[in-house]
């Protein structure tokens, strides 16, 4: 899976299970207008869309794809700091 941060100098895609494997962004802006957040590279333009009233939000693409190595990239994404409100649903010990 892949995170997503961005602060004045970088945005960056970081592979959740090692932190040290990131794809940086140093040449890139932002607009956000209402409830979209768009996040412009060279190459590709990175859209988060709020989902209704919740803090959710999906993740569309305009412009080239990236081609992330190691990091899968989601449809839909929330703020770091409400992760633990969801629960995550374990099918136990699953074969087949």
């Amino acid at each position: 899976m892949a995170n997503f941060k961005i602060n004045k100098k970088n945005f960056d895609i970081i592979n959740i299970c090692d932190e040290n494997d990131f794809e940086r962004f140093k040449d890139f802006k932002y607009e956000k207008s209402g409830n979209i957040l768009k996040i412009i590279t060279s190459e590709t333009t990175f859209i988060f869309t709020k989902v209704e009233n919740e803090p959710i939000y999906q993740l569309t693409f305009k412009g080239k794809k990236p081609d992330l190595k190691n990091k899968r990239i989601s449809e839909f994404y929330t703020p770091e700091n409400l992760i633990e409100k969801f629960e995550e649903h374990d099918c136990g010990d699953f074969e087949g």
